[in-house]
């Protein structure tokens, strides 16, 4: 545990790699004006998003209701997750998604089940370990389909 949160100190090791390395691909953006730098920089800061949210995240600190604060760091997860198939579906061009299965769509589902599988049952029992199971089993089911729909493409 760091400054007094729970972070613990190989997230924060991740977090400084993170930052090194989305520095110098901003730096080097700001030479070369890739799309696809870009696409990586957005990746990068998401990743230290994420680093962050779930290191100091939840904590007593926060004013707001610790709701708050799940949501927070569930929905930077479930941005980086969404952005990771979009960033290999961009920039290594790669046509495995059916007209079902677009990032649209799937995007879709995954708030969706966040809303209805994590939000109402934690507002409903006011239990996170349930919300947590309900949302997670879904989730994993269809990142599972996904998997094997990439799987097969490739």
């Amino acid at each position: 545990m760091m400054f007094g949160t729970s972070i613990h100190w190989t997230t924060f090791f991740y977090l400084l790699i993170d930052t090194i390395i989305v520095l110098i691909a901003v730096i080097q953006n700001a030479k070369l004006k890739r799309l696809s730098l870009r696409r990586y920089i957005t990746l990068g800061l998401l990743y230290i998003a994420y680093n962050l949210t779930g290191g100091f995240l939840p904590t007593e600190s926060f004013p707001d209701p610790v709701i708050v604060q799940y949501i927070i760091t569930y929905g930077v997860a479930i941005a980086l997750c969404l952005y990771m198939i979009y960033y290999l579906y961009k920039d290594y061009d790669i046509q495995f998604l059916k007209y079902g299965y677009t990032i649209r769509n799937i995007a879709i589902l995954v708030g969706g089940c966040f809303i209805l599988l994590f939000l109402i049952p934690y507002f409903l029992t006011n239990s996170l370990n349930a919300a947590r199971i309900y949302f997670t089993i879904p989730v994993s089911i269809i990142a599972f389909i996904f998997l094997g729909l990439f799987y097969r493409r490739i």
